[in-house]
């Protein structure tokens, strides 16, 4: 290139090389970001449609005695499971309680768990396949909630629902286009474990070849700029 610096137009070009593979995954993977609702990703369509009523007549076991029985618990909810009222006890190990017939429960049945997560998806979702994970959690659920009910949907997107065995809670759902969104915020932030460092070096580094890059792209362009070959 005459009249520029053929060290500096080098350095440049192979700079850009370099950064051709990340760049493009960047446009692509935030292109994605823009175009997808992320309230459809994160699954918010998804709320239950059967009414979660609880008639008081129903309630056999007091608050006072509930109390009394489980004096260690931190916090309690009254919740419909199933159509059934329980007691949702959080504390060290949570646990659920029949309001009805103040057994308690350590966990909940694959029949309760279909009822639960049937609920939360539209009504012409059938159920496919019901999995119970207790150890080895897969990778798009945190190890936290385990043990779970796993149940996969016959929809066009291969929804998946987790129901908790110790709360019978939806603790994280998942579909095809959410799956593709994690994998390209993995991608985006070039943290290919699970997504959550933001500030790994990898990221830092290309950043900031990706700054050296376009202020040496700069720095040509207003060279020629100057001998008139723009």
């Amino acid at each position: 290139m005459k009249g520029i610096p053929l060290t500096a137009a080098k350095f440049h070009r192979r700079l850009m090389q370099i950064l051709l593979l990340p760049m493009a995954i960047w446009f692509i993977s935030g292109a994605y970001f823009v175009w997808m609702d992320l309230g459809f990703i994160r699954g918010d369509h998804y709320q239950p449609h059967s009414p979660d009523f609880l008639r008081p007549q129903q309630i056999r076991l007091t608050i006072v005695e509930l109390q009394r029985r489980f004096p260690d618990a931190t916090g309690i909810e009254l919740t419909n499971i199933a159509g059934t009222p329980y007691y949702r006890l959080r504390g060290e190990q949570p646990l659920l309680v029949n309001a009805i017939t103040g057994r308690a429960q350590q966990q909940i049945t694959k029949s309760m768990a279909m009822t639960v997560a049937a609920a939360h998806v539209p009504e012409h979702y059938q159920i496919t396949k019901v999995r119970a994970i207790t150890t080895k959690a897969p990778q798009e659920l945190s190890s936290r909630h385990l043990p779970v009910w796993q149940l996969q949907f016959d929809n066009l997107w291969a929804t998946h629902l987790y129901v908790s065995m110790a709360t019978g809670e939806v603790v994280t759902r998942r579909h095809e286009l959410w799956r593709a969104f994690d994998l390209f915020w993995r991608l985006h932030i070039m943290d290919y474990d699970d997504g959550a460092d933001v500030d790994n070096p990898l990221l830092l580094i290309t950043a900031l070849l990706a700054l050296v890059a376009s202020l040496s792209g700069f720095y040509l362009a207003q060279k020629r700029w100057r001998r008139g070959k723009l």
